[in-house]
């Protein structure tokens, strides 16, 4: 026999919806991470929902303060605003649409990855305009990626930075090695291929190959042995380890199993690369090896220390040099706890009160709120960045 759904499950509780189709960082970082902490937290408001496809539960959707869209052209996403959109107009819901960007979608003229598109993702990105369009809101990830969005037509556009998990990170414990591996876990190739400017510049590879064939430190990088193999030359690349790339939940598991004591984060001067947020220096702060990256006006990692910024006018030597000056013990974990303090200041993890409280803020367009039953729910300035 059938019996009625229990009205009194939905009772005190708010929903956010959310389409963020792949499994990679953006999906993860800004929405799965929040949604599975909070989606255990006692006492919290506010639920999250991943369907597979469109909800049409009046008691679900009469509850729901947004539903979010990952910047996604695909013709699933496409059905599921014209729904919602229909429903909201016939219903009278409250809820906000929002569109969640990571990445740069447009052509910077400076030879970035954006500009290097192939003719199937221009189309898609022409088509992901049109959805956004669509919002009531749309959110970046970095102030930069805003700016470069408003400049390209899309209107009400806020910021949310993206933030590590300690329930999956853990907290900085890590120990230096006597001999100090570094780990790179970007993309060794990142569109070069297709004629991008390399990240991995000239100088970081002579870096790299002093620091392995003068038995100064070890190197591990993502991705497969092939790839490392043409980019590092035979030689070189042999003696450098990989690590298949891994399901973005397994991530973090990872990075603790390789413990490495250095990640290094080469980054070119581009706006694609403007628009990207800190993630490399918050995943190695968290982790508790130091982080080592390119600084350049607009780089997303000007906010680290002097001795870990790799500027223009740096060459392989300086950079050997202050790379040898970081594996000094003291210097070391002085800049490890700088790190682990930066994310904790700045309320640039998951479970930061801070951090939650603004999330809900700028998604459901509301103050002062309190979604997890804390006496502090966050104010109207965005956490520190």
């Amino acid at each position: 026999m059938q019996t009625k759904p229990n009205v009194k499950t939905y009772e005190g509780q708010t929903f956010i919806i959310g389409y963020v189709g792949d499994k990679q960082g953006c999906g993860f970082y800004r929405f799965r991470s929040l949604a599975t902490y909070l989606n255990n937290v006692e006492n919290c408001k506010y639920r999250f929902l991943e369907p597979p496809f469109e909800i049409n539960d009046e008691r679900i959707l009469s509850k729901t303060a947004a539903i979010v869209f990952k910047s996604d052209a695909s013709d699933m996403t496409k059905y599921c605003i014209e729904h919602y959109i229909k429903l909201r107009k016939e219903k009278g819901y409250k809820y906000n649409l929002v569109m969640d960007f990571d990445d740069l979608p447009f052509k910077a003229g400076d030879n970035g990855a954006s500009d290097v598109l192939d003719k199937k993702t221009k189309l898609a990105v022409d088509r992901i305009v049109v959805f956004a369009k669509q919002m009531d809101l749309i959110i970046a990830s970095t102030a930069f990626l805003a700016k470069k969005l408003e400049e390209n037509g899309m209107k009400n556009v806020k910021t949310i930075p993206n933030v590590v998990s300690r329930y999956l990170f853990g907290y900085p414990t890590h120990k230096l090695n006597k001999k100090p591996l570094i780990c790179y876990t970007g993309s060794i190739s990142h569109f070069g291929d297709r004629g991008a400017t390399l990240d991995f510049s000239e100088k970081w590879r002579t870096f790299i190959k002093m620091g392995v064939e003068n038995d100064i430190f070890d190197v591990i990088v993502f991705g497969k042995s092939t790839q490392k193999i043409k980019f590092f030359g035979k030689k070189l690349g042999e003696k450098i380890g990989n690590i298949q790339w891994s399901h973005i939940f397994s991530y973090p598991s990872v990075l603790k199993a390789i413990n490495a004591d250095f990640m290094i984060a080469p980054l070119a001067p581009v706006d694609f690369n403007r628009a990207k947020s800190n993630i490399k220096m918050l995943e190695a702060a968290a982790l508790g090896a130091v982080f080592m990256g390119d600084v350049f006006e607009g780089s997303p990692y000007n906010g680290c220390l002097k001795c870990q910024a790799v500027t223009e006018s740096d060459t392989p030597k300086t950079i050997m040099e202050k790379f040898k000056f970081l594996s000094k013990p003291e210097n070391y974990y002085s800049v490890q706890k700088a790190q682990a303090d930066f994310i904790s200041e700045s309320n640039l993890y998951t479970e930061s009160e801070k951090y939650i409280g603004f999330y809900f803020n700028t998604l459901t367009k509301k103050e002062n709120d309190m979604p997890c039953g804390t006496k502090k729910g966050g104010g109207k300035k965005p956490p520190k960045k």
